[in-house]
């Protein structure tokens, strides 16, 4: 098929989007900067061809008249979502009218809209939205679409004909493209993995990045590099992150804490020179980047040098959130930062800084949830707050404390399997939330609500047992993904998850079930220190050890009560 020929500048512009466009899985944002208008149809017309020679499937949104013109292109974004196929990349059109007030107040309409529904479109389209501006519109797209900006996937000017031999620019970018052969996102990460990543690297990938980025450094330090060097923008801090994560899991935490340090060292000489609405992306490089220094501490045992790095992340959080205003990314980036260092002061035995911390992060959920409304995500991250609230609580002796958010994360759980039905996921949670409340009940006296609670819990484990097949099926199925993944520490915990669940049943196999879920435990948390869900698992784990003993003899002797934790499951 025959193409239009572009200067220098414009096949430069055109190689980086389609590579970029290529490379990227699941959702990207790229804002493509346009100086002159009638380069726009040539470079759509290619663009028309290399979607229609790989078979992806796209759509066109081109509003014409700025009288209603976000509100008919938001429709007309989420209808085109529910198309068959659904679109591979959406191209949304938004650079007419330059200068003109009727346009730029509808532009900015639009972005402020686009904005305000970042997680419907990183949840509803699988595919690129590139979004078309006039040259000169940076401001507008970082300062009204912020939250958008910071995960951009590209940013590029489109130069026109009279650019002559200017060269096509590449703006800075917070999110470059997805890493090559990015393994499945795990159904839950733990830490000192990055929950909020596409995917997992693998080993492989992993090392490739890694040479890369060595490459770049040449030897010389973060000081020696040229910030504005276009090889350097190739390489961000999520897929950083990423690299680190893939280190950790093969055991090599000084080389992942390195590759921290590099990036926090990074991130600050950015933020430094950051202005403006530039220093909200640069601030929030250096909020994950400091994430990846925490992990690497922690799982070097370290965490008295990790604690400062989360208390330095949640000041951040907290001047992003005064300079945004409540947005949800904004309190959902706050609240993920307090989670951290909760787990941190945990880990050093610092209850009174990890319940502080849990606390506010609670705070920050319940604003969450009544901006999201009732979703069964935003509840369900409510009650895992809850839950680590009631986590530190229990851990200072605060049982009236502990008892009162148990109970309203117990609702939580019950309100979500009324919605949802009896998913494995949330019978699992429903019957952590009874423990948690038979815990409390017996460290009250009140014996019988204790019995009560952990007799429905065991109820609801042996209803998840045989939806999955019964017990024999549900283990094979466990050893076997394990088998197949390697030494997965998510994979393993899904193992100890199941043993515990055995375990729980009567029969002649339980104490051999709790003591292999005991070993793979031991492991993990001593691989992964502070890790939310090994140390939930740890709490079910004591508790099935109580709980096999012989009773007390007397009465009025709680059982020895487990090691409080946090909760992610």
């Amino acid at each position: 098929m025959a193409t239009e020929s572009f200067n220098a500048p414009a096949e430069a512009a055109w190689s980086r989007l389609v590579r970029r466009v290529g490379q990227l899985q699941g959702f990207g944002y790229i804002v493509l900067f346009v100086s002159d208008p009638a380069v726009l149809a040539p470079f759509k017309a290619r663009l028309a061809g290399w979607m229609a020679d790989r078979g992806w499937p796209w759509m066109v949104l081109s509003e014409r008249q700025p009288a209603g013109f976000a509100e008919r292109s938001i429709t007309a974004l989420f209808d085109s979502l529910g198309t068959e196929p659904p679109p591979r990349l959406v191209w949304l059109e938004a650079q007419r009218g330059a200068g003109e007030p009727a346009w730029e107040q509808a532009r900015g309409e639009l972005l402020s809209r686009l904005n305000e529904r970042r997680g419907r479109l990183e949840a509803e389209l699988a595919g690129t939205l590139v979004l078309v501006l006039p040259e000169g519109a940076q401001r507008s797209a970082a300062g009204q679409a912020p939250d958008l900006w910071h995960v951009r996937s590209l940013g590029l000017s489109l130069p026109g004909e009279a650019a002559g031999g200017r060269k096509g620019q590449v703006l800075p970018d917070v999110r470059p493209m997805p890493m090559p052969a990015a393994e499945p996102a795990p159904s839950s990460v733990a830490a000192p993995g990055p929950g909020h990543l596409s995917g997992a690297l693998s080993g492989a990938a992993a090392d490739l990045w890694l040479q890369r980025w060595q490459g770049l450094l040449a030897g010389r330090t973060i000081e020696q590099l040229d910030l504005a060097d276009e090889a350097l923008l190739a390489f961000g801090v999520k897929d950083s992150l990423a690299c680190q994560d893939a280190l950790l899991r093969q055991g090599r935490a000084e080389e992942a804490l390195e590759l921290a340090d590099q990036w926090v060292d990074l991130a600050r000489r950015r933020s430094a020179q950051g202005r403006g609405l530039l220093d909200i992306a640069t601030s929030r490089e250096l909020c994950a980047a400091l994430e990846g220094q925490e992990r690497a501490l922690l799982q070097l045992g370290r965490p008295q040098l990790a604690l400062p790095l989360g208390e330095a992340r949640v000041a951040i959080c907290r001047e992003l959130l005064h300079r945004l205003g409540e947005t949800a990314a904004a309190l959902q980036e706050l609240a993920a930062a307090l989670d951290h260092l909760s787990r941190v002061a945990q880990v050093l035995g610092d209850w009174h800084r990890a319940a502080s911390a849990a606390e506010d992060s609670l705070g920050v959920h319940r604003k969450l949830a009544s901006r999201l409304g009732e979703t069964p995500d935003s509840l369900r991250a409510l009650a895992l707050a809850l839950d680590r609230a009631g986590h530190a609580a229990q851990a200072q002796g605060d049982w009236y404390r502990a008892g009162a958010v148990y109970e309203e994360s117990l609702s939580l759980r019950q309100l979500l399997a009324r919605r949802l039905g009896d998913s494995p996921e949330g019978l699992r949670d429903l019957s952590d939330a009874l423990d948690n409340i038979g815990r409390v009940a017996e460290a009250q006296g009140d014996w019988a609500r204790g019995a009560e609670a952990y007799e429905e819990a065991l109820t609801l484990r042996r209803q998840l047992i045989e939806q999955q097949g019964g017990l024999p099926e549900r283990l094979a199925h466990s050893r076997a993904q394990l088998a197949l993944g390697g030494a997965a520490p998510e994979l393993e915990a899904d193992l100890a998850s199941t043993l515990l669940d055995a375990a729980a049943l009567p029969g002649p196999r339980a104490q051999a079930y709790r003591e292999e879920a005991g070993r793979i435990l031991a492991a993990l948390r001593a691989r992964y220190p502070g890790a939310d869900r090994y140390e939930r698992l740890q709490q079910r784990w004591a508790l099935s050890n109580a709980r096999s003993a012989a009773p007390p003899a007397q009465a009025d002797v709680p059982p020895p009560q487990p090691q409080a934790g946090s909760s992610s499951k």
